[in-house]
Parts: C-alpha cells; sequence; structure tokens
C-alpha cells in the first residue's frame, strides 16, 4: 500500500466497498496482511477520514472467523474499538461498539480480552453521554454487547459484572416495551440481567422489581418475558423477597400471562414462578388462591402437552406449603380428579411419587376432616379417591421398582385406602 496519505485513504475506501459486498472477501484481505496497515491507520488521530475508514474495515473483519478475529487481536485492533466506542461521531461509536462484541462472542477468553481492555468503562461513558438519548440504534447495539461481555462460564470477574448492572438497569428503566423499536434493545438486557442476576446478585436487583413485572404486561412478546421470569425466579431463590414480589402486582400479571399466551415455553416458566412463590408461608398461598391461579393451574392439569406436568409441580408445592383450610379449597376446585389421571396415565417416575405426594397431603387433611367429626366416620377425600378407579394401579405401585414409590404407595394403602 503507498505511503501517500490521499492514496491510502483511496485505498481503504476501496477495500471498504469490497467488504460491503454480500460475499465480503474477508479472508483475502486478512490474508493480504492489510490487517496491520489499518491498524497503524486507525490509532492515528492526525487524519480522521482514514482513521474512521480504516475502522470500518477492521470492524467488518470482526463478522469474519475465529482465525480473523485472532489476527486482529493479535495486532492491537480491540484497544483501538474501545477507543472508538467515545468517539465524538456517533456512527464511529456504533462501529467500536459492534465489533467489540462480535469479538466478545467468540469465546470466554476474548470475552476477557475485550474486558481487560476496558471495554466497560467506555460503554460507561457512552451511556453517560446518551443516557436520554433518541439513538436506539446504537443503544441497542451497546445492549447486545454487554450481553455477549456478560455472558458465557465462567461468568466475568465481579469487577467487570458490578460495572455492567447499572448499564443494564438504566436500560430497562429508560426504554418500554410497548414500542416494538425497543424490543432487540430490551430482549438483550433482559437477558443480560437474568444472567447477572444469577450470580449471587440479587440484592443490587430488588429495586427493578416494579420494571420486571411491567414487563410480564407483554404476555406475547416471549423474548423479553422469558428472560424477565428467570431473573424474577432468581429473586424469589431467597424466600425473603417473596411478599415483595406479590406487593408490586405480579400475581395478576402472572395469571394474565398463564391465560393469554400460547407459547409454551412462556407458560411453563410462569408456572415455576408460581412454584417459587408458593414455597413462601401459608399467607402467600392464600394470596396466590385469592388471586385466582390455582384454579386456573387446576384447568392445566387436564392440557395434553407438557404443561400438565409443570402445573402438577405448581399444584403439589401449593398442597406441600397450604394450610388445611388452603388444601380443601383445592380439593374443592376438583384437584382430585385430574391427581388420579396422573396415576393411571403416567409410568414416569418423578411424576408418579409428585403425584402420590400431593395425594397424601389431600388424605391427611381428609383424615383430620374424619377425626374432627366433620364428615362422620368417612374420610371423604380417600373415598373420592377409591371412585376415581385407581386402587389397582396405585396396588400395582406397590411392588414397583422405585424404593420411595412403593414406600409412599404402601403408606397410601395402608393408613388411607
Amino acid at each position: 500500500m503507498s505511503e501517500d496519505r490521499d492514496l491510502q485513504l483511496a485505498e481503504t475506501i476501496n477495500c471498504r466497498l469490497l467488504l460491503q459486498e454480500r460475499d465480503p472477501p474477508i479472508n483475502e484481505v486478512v490474508e493480504s496482511g492489510l490487517v496491520h496497515r489499518f491498524v497503524l491507520f486507525t490509532s492515528t488521530n492526525d487524519f480522521p477520514e482514514l482513521k474512521h475508514e480504516s475502522a470500518f474495515v477492521l470492524a467488518t473483519i470482526t463478522k469474519g472467523t475465529s482465525n480473523h478475529i485472532a489476527v486482529l487481536i493479535d495486532s492491537g485492533a480491540v484497544p483501538l474499538f474501545v477507543q472508538l466506542v467515545t468517539s465524538d461521531r456517533e456512527e464511529v461509536q456504533l462501529v467500536g461498539v459492534r465489533a467489540l462484541g462480535n469479538i466478545a462472542a467468540g469465546s470466554t477468553e476474548r470475552r476477557d480480552h475485550v474486558l481487560n481492555s476496558g471495554a466497560m468503562m467506555s460503554l460507561t461513558a457512552l451511556f453517560n453521554e446518551h443516557a436520554t438519548s433518541s439513538s436506539v440504534t446504537l443503544l441497542t447495539t451497546a445492549s447486545i454487547t454487554i450481553f455477549h461481555l456478560c455472558s458465557r462460564d465462567p461468568p466475568p470477574a465481579l469487577e467487570h459484572k458490578n460495572q455492567a448492572l447499572p448499564l443494564v438497569k438504566r436500560l430497562l428503566l429508560l426504554f418500554t416495551p410497548w414500542d416494538p423499536t425497543n424490543h432487540l434493545l430490551l430482549q438483550s438486557a433482559s437477558l443480560t440481567l437474568s444472567r447477572l442476576s444469577n450470580d449471587g446478585n440479587i440484592q443490587n436487583v430488588i429495586d427493578l422489581i416494579p420494571r420486571l413485572i411491567h414487563f410480564l404486561g407483554q404476555p406475547n412478546l416471549a423474548s423479553i418475558v422469558l428472560p424477565t421470569l428467570d431473573t424474577i425466579n432468581n429473586i424469589l431463590e431467597d424466600t425473603t423477597h417473596i411478599q415483595a414480589v406479590i406487593d408490586n402486582q405480579a400475581l395478576p400479571s402472572l395469571l394474565n400471562v398463564l391465560t393469554s399466551t400460547d407459547n409454551k415455553r412462556v407458560k411453563l416458566k410462569t408456572c415455576f414462578t408460581i412454584v417459587c412463590v408458593l414455597s413462601g408461608n401459608t399467607s402467600q398461598v392464600q394470596q396466590v388462591i385469592e388471586a385466582g391461579i390455582m384454579q386456573r393451574l387446576i384447568h392445566l392439569l387436564r392440557d395434553t402437552s407438557n404443561i400438565r406436568t409443570t402445573a402438577l409441580i405448581v399444584l403439589a408445592t401449593a398442597i406441600h406449603s397450604g394450610s388445611h383450610d388452603q388444601i380443601k379449597f383445592l380439593v374443592a376446585q376438583g384437584c382430585i380428579e385430574p391427581l388420579c389421571d396422573f396415576i393411571i396415565s403416567d409410568d414416569i417416575s418423578t411424576v408418579v411419587l409428585t403425584t402420590l405426594g400431593a395425594l397424601e397431603g389431600i388424605l391427611i387433611v381428609g383424615e383430620a376432616e374424619k377425626n374432627l367429626g366433620n364428615t362422620g366416620d368417612v374420610n371423604l377425600y380417600a373415598a373420592m379417591i377409591v371412585d376415581a378407579g385407581i386402587l389397582d394401579k396405585i396396588a400395582e405401585l406397590r411392588s414397583h421398582g422405585n424404593p420411595d414409590i412403593r414406600e409412599m404407595a404402601n403408606r397410601l394403602t395402608d393408613d388411607y385406602l
């Protein structure tokens, strides 16, 4: 390549235009040995146009193979991309942000190389500049890059996660899911938050609970709702936060998701969120009941898809955590018949064991009602189970290969049936 600066610019522009073709000749550019020259051009500040054109060329190469990216890294391109993020030109900032994301997405080692080159500090400066920006494209690209910088195992160093979290929170608070142009931004930010909150960082996301519940108001946006549910589930792993989630109107939102979406993955994850809530105290179980969620879950026990088994787990958790009166309410809603159907139709050990446990919880309440004189000398719930025609099946389970199933089937038969 010539040492004439104007010719260098012209040739660099030609190279950029070639790389914008449908099938860009990235390999040919890398094999030509020009990457070092473009890195040199990008590192100089006395010819801004050449600097920026070279940066575009290098950024395009980040879309290439792992070997192409290795050449970029070895040539010292990553610190230059970090510098571009703080450029005074938005289109140049976009180039730097996108290039860093492309490199970080390749492997854990490359992710850490980008982070150790100061990427998160530059992104923080970018966010400070565009705190109220209408530049959705730039911030969407930044959101995707932050996701790549926080994904993969092992997770990034705590220092980098602590730098990323405020940026993600700002994105989630600044943009609304009601505008379709924000969906990709919010999807990547939500995915990042679910990852960050899965690393024991719960205390730093508690203040986002109202916003997370707000996002559930768009149940058909699975790409946003799924990671949002993941984050809520991470929060609920600490049962001291269950009431805070309930107090922010999570239960009506969860019911709305269950009733208004056909997306099976969203329904399944919603069920697991409800399981987390039901793992609290009887007052919280009562709030789930009063929200109308358990009635909907009992209906889902008759579903023909895999949601049926997940609904069983929700019901079993409610029975395990619920009070005497709460279990009576569940029986009054018709839960015994679909439970008995599981005994008849399923032979998966975990499903059978979960069902037997739920039935035992119901039978214990029925026995207590009998002992209190409320049902004469009859355990009405035992009678309902007998009427469902599953005694022969339970008798078979008494010789089941799984010792836990065998023990529980014997206990139910000997003590109640």
